[in-house]
Parts: C-alpha cells; structure tokens; sequence
C-alpha cells in the first residue's frame, strides 16, 4: 500500500516538473526584477551622487566645476585633481588668499590623463590664468596604468588611457555587460570583488612586472600591497610595472605642458601622498617583509618635473613639521588606515603654499 501511495506521488511529481520548474524560475525572475527597482529607487531617492558616467572621462564630477574664493572679473585659476580637490577646501583658500576667483574641476579617482582631458574641455568655456594640477603620488601613479587597472568601484573602472607608445586607449574590464544592460552596481561590485581577488593571486604567484609586460587586464583594489608597494621599493624601481607607470605618468604630464604653454597658461603642481609619508603614526603602522622609502616617490616626481621645468610645491616637509609640533595628524582615518585626506589644519598649510608660488607670478586682477 505504501509502495503504491509512494509510486503515484512520484508520478504526480514527475508530471507536474516542468510546470514547477517554470514556476520556480519565474519567481526568482520576479524577485530579482523587484530587487533592482527597489535598488535604482532607493537610488533616486537617495542622495545626489557626486560622481556621473561620462563617454571621453570615464566619469566626472557633479556638477563637474564650480566657483570657489572671490568672485572677481580676472581670469580665474583652475584647479585640477582627484578627491583631494573635488572634495577639500584648499582651493577655495587658495583663491581668496590670492584675490582671484577659481574653478574647482577636480574629479575623485581621476588619473593625470584624464585630468589632461578635462583641462582641455574647461578651456572651451574658460580663459585661466593659471592651472593647479593636483598629483597624487600613492595612487596616481596607478591611476595612469592599466596593467593591473586600479578599480575603485564599478562607476570609477571604465576610464581612458595614455599607453606608453602615447595614444588613447580603454581596456576591457570582465563584467562590462553589467553596465551595458544598467544592471544595478551591486551585481557588479560583487564582480569586482572577484575581480581584485583574482588580481591578488597573480600579482602574488607570478610578481606585478609580469602582469605589466604582458599586458594582462587585471583589476587590482585600492589597498593591495603587491601593486602600491613597488612604488616604494628602491628594488623595485628598474621593474616594469613601475618603470612604465612613471613612463606614462611623464607622458601625461607632458600633454599637460603643452595646452598650458599653447594658451600661456601658468602650470603648477600640487604633489600630495599617502598619509603614511607624513603622519609618523601612520608610517609606524606599515608592516612589510620588504624595507621602504617613504619619500622615494616624491624624490623622483621632482626630479621629472625639473627636467620638465614645472614648476611644483611639494609640502610634505611642512606637513610633517606642523603635525609633530602640533600633536595633530596631517591626514584622518585611523592610524592603520592606508588611505585619508588633509585635516582642515594640513588644508591651510597646502593652501598657503600654492598661494605663496602663485603671488607675484599673476597678472594683477581687474
């Protein structure tokens, strides 16, 4: 009796399996529909993003410039730079203390191509005086190089490039179906996720300069040793991976020179790094089997630029002096952190700074 209840509920089963498959697939079909509307409206509803896609940068600001320090008819000066000018307020400081009014276009996760770029769309629409260009060293030297990519997040991946042979190029990244079918960004910060572990094994068991001279598409994550490490490895400095990103950095560079000197543009660069380079706490905290230098980057981003003849300011030593006679640290985040920006109090010395090279270099204001 049991053999036969069993036989006919096995056949029932069987019967009734595609309609329950069909029915099974739709619901998940359904759920997955209802997530991403809950997701792009919870977007909507949220707050305004700062960052939008852009077909020539990649991405850009929003809004993608907007006035700063005094509003006076002279020629303004320009900032560019990542989120140490799109989100701090140095240029604004910059601009009052100088007594000009200022352009803050500086986009976060930009490298120095892209600001390249957008320096040559703001002079559709401005006539600066002056341009301060903003370099990161920790990780624009990444920024520049697509071999592994730097990938922040799904909206700050898809990005041009300057190759080291000087044309423009963007790389394919491996969930770019994702954004082709507007699919919302956590399927694709999942594929990221993957993707930096992915890039972690293989800078690990094969070494970044093979990575680099093959040309290997990899998308590393922001913190991983194995690709901001070699920056400040004396060993390290003949390798590919380095040597190419310092290559292209200075080609960029020279590209920026350039529009400057066509339009007789003032050019001057703002060269920041990595909070462990100036707050001695945070430089306790790095731990590596490998000896660092600290200040490797910035000794070679001078000695380009002097052979460039751009003009710079590099505050570092001031930054650290202000820090240890004040017990206060230059950057925020933690201690252990890897990343952080200017304290408001690191903010006016930098500004104080760049105000200082730009006095007496200016024409007088209208």
């Amino acid at each position: 009796m049991a053999e036969a209840f069993l036989t006919m509920v096995m056949i029932r089963f069987r019967k009734n399996l595609p309609v329950k498959l069909c029915l099974a697939m739709g619901s998940l079909l359904l759920g997955l529909v209802l997530v991403e509307v809950g997701l792009r409206l919870a977007a909507k509803l949220g707050p305004r993003p700062s960052l939008a896609e852009d077909p020539v940068l990649g991405w850009d600001s929003v809004p993608a410039e907007h006035p700063v320090g005094e509003e006076k008819a002279a020629s303004p000066v320009l900032f560019l730079g990542d989120s140490f000018t799109q989100n701090n307020d140095w240029p604004a400081q910059v601009s009052r203390i100088c007594g000009r009014r200022g352009i803050n276009a500086g986009a976060s996760g930009f490298g120095t191509y892209q600001q390249c770029l957008k320096l040559q769309r703001c002079l559709l629409q401005h006539k600066p005086v002056a341009v301060v260009l903003q370099f990161y060293a920790w990780n624009d030297l990444r920024d520049n190089w697509a071999w592994p990519a730097l990938g922040y997040n799904p909206e700050m991946l898809a990005r041009p490039y300057l190759s080291p042979e000087g044309r423009e190029f963007w790389p394919d990244y491996p969930w770019k179906w994702l954004d082709e079918f507007k699919i919302t960004s956590y399927f694709g910060k999942r594929s990221l996720v993957r993707a930096w572990q992915k890039a972690d094994r293989v800078m690990r068991s094969e070494g970044i300069d093979l990575v680099a001279t093959r040309r290997q598409t990899l998308v590393a994550g922001l913190c991983a040793d194995e690709a901001w490490q070699p920056f400040y490895r004396p060993d390290q400095q003949g390798g590919a991976y380095v040597r190419e990103a310092w290559q292209v950095t200075e080609a960029c560079f020279l590209e920026i020179q350039k529009v400057c000197r066509g339009r007789q543009i003032f050019l001057l660069v703002l060269a920041l790094d990595a909070p462990f380079t100036v707050d001695e706490e945070k430089w306790a905290h790095i731990c590596t089997q490998f000896p660092l230098d600290r200040d490797l980057p910035m000794r070679r981003l001078k000695e380009m630029l002097d052979r460039l003849q751009i003009s710079a300011v590099f505050p570092q030593e001031k930054l650290r002096s202000w820090s240890a006679s004040t017990m206060r640290p230059a950057y925020d985040g933690d201690a252990e952190s890897l990343i952080g920006h200017l304290t408001p109090g690191a903010q006016e010395i930098v500004a104080r700074e760049v105000s200082a090279r730009l006095v007496g270099l200016l024409p007088p204001t209208l």
